[in-house]
């Protein structure tokens, strides 16, 4: 799928986060670039060397991307075995879960080691921290919610780990000063992470704030989690069936605090309650942040793989069950089946954006104009081009032999 829709081609929101690959930023530079309300972090490092290597090919990094998610998928099921000490066949949803055509954005349209899939890889590997017996394991948590917390929505993860680390020193005395370190750590970063961070929303959100209302926030949630399934939210069922997701998730968060609550030492609450806890923080930003410019939003797919948590601690929390546990996994797999299925709509948008941006392409190396390239394909690369040095970025590629110029043959 990524061999056949990703394009070696900058797009959108790369001609901006891509300027300190422009501008040869440090290393520092590159991990706390902040992009929106997120930076880039060690995704962005990550980006870097395989931009040096593969001379900037976007093909390659959507396949780094693709790499990724499905190096998730393994430590899921890795993540499993140590919770039950076993794999059974019906564990394969966890990949349907993760590797979907649902999905397509974080490959086809604007590729983003960041933003998605670098994330997700370590959140699964901080939840697997979580397991280790070693009291330096909270060393380990430290250092990985520092990473994500600086690494695209990964954010989210802080005040989930000063939740469980005040948990652990208030029900447990052993180990006391690693803890406090631990969560010093986690106080460490979210200060480093506000400094120099610029709060200002773009112009246009702070009109569109004033008419938003709680209904349209909880409208945002709905769609997203009825996209989620490939419903195509057409109808109110769409809706109904989005809303009873965002309750099961939010239920599923309360239910595995309060538990843990008497729990603390129950390894698989302790995943429940940070997978469906961080789905549920981002779902709450989400809508925040985007509701406000329109419904549509919601629809985005670059947006699954940060709601695909709370199904996977919902999965890890039916088989706890001691009453129809695997019934209702059955029942949850079979579904989960459903948007791998119902993938038509996103392969059609797959299409479409591959399309235009191979026209857009062509047109340009002919035309070397960005104008006529944005008219004959009907398509832009960037809605704002002056405001991104578009044309001297495109020359920068040109006389490097970068992106979509990689293949032309050596003066």
């Amino acid at each position: 799928m990524i061999d056949n829709y990703a394009v070696n081609l900058l797009f959108w929101d790369q001609w901006g986060f891509y300027a300190e690959f422009f501008d040869k930023g440090s290393y520092w530079d590159i991990f706390s670039h902040q992009h929106g309300p997120h930076r880039q972090g060690i995704g962005f490092i990550l980006a870097k060397w395989i931009a040096d290597l593969s001379a900037w090919d976007g093909k390659i990094e959507a396949f780094a991307i693709g790499v990724l998610l499905f190096l998730s998928g393994l430590f899921c099921l890795l993540l499993k075995k140590r919770l039950t000490g076993n794999l059974v066949f019906m564990d394969i949803v966890l990949f349907a879960l993760i590797l979907s055509p649902t999905q397509h954005g974080l490959f086809s349209a604007t590729p983003n080691i960041s933003h998605g899939s670098m994330p997700f890889l370590l959140l699964i590997l901080y939840s697997f921290a979580w397991l280790n017996h070693s009291k330096y394991k909270y060393y380990l948590i430290g250092f990985i919610n520092f990473l994500l917390v600086f690494t695209g929505f990964g954010f989210f993860i802080a005040p989930i780990s000063i939740f469980l680390i005040l948990l652990d020193l208030w029900r447990f005395k052993e180990d006391r000063i690693h803890k406090v370190l631990s969560l010093l750590l986690c106080l460490f970063g979210l200060v480093l992470f506000f400094y120099d961070y610029n709060f200002n929303h773009p112009q246009d959100l702070a009109g569109e704030l004033e008419n938003s209302s709680l209904n349209l926030y909880l409208s945002f949630i709905f769609v997203s989690l009825a996209n989620y399934w490939s419903l195509t939210i057409s109808s109110i069922w769409d809706m109904v069936f989005g809303a009873i997701n965002f309750m099961i998730i939010l239920g599923l968060m309360v239910l595995s605090t309060i538990k843990l609550w008497r729990e603390t030492n129950n390894k698989a609450l302790r995943i429940v309650f940070i997978l469906s806890t961080f789905s549920f923080l981002f779902l709450l930003n989400l809508s925040l942040g985007r509701a406000p410019y329109g419904i549509g939003g919601a629809k985005a797919s670059r947006y699954i793989i940060y709601i695909s948590p709370a199904y996977i601690a919902l999965y890890f929390y039916l088989g706890q069950l001691r009453f129809g546990g695997h019934f209702w996994k059955l029942i949850f797999v079979l579904a989960s089946i459903y948007p791998s299925l119902n993938t038509a709509q996103h392969y059609k948008r797959m299409e479409k954006i591959k399309s235009k941006k191979e026209k857009w392409v062509e047109v340009y190396k002919k035309t070397e104009s960005i104008e006529i390239a944005n008219r004959e394909s009907n398509f832009k690369i960037f809605p704002k081009p002056e405001k991104v040095h578009l044309k001297e970025r495109l020359e920068y590629l040109k006389e490097h032999k970068l992106n979509f110029y990689k293949s032309e043959p050596q003066d």
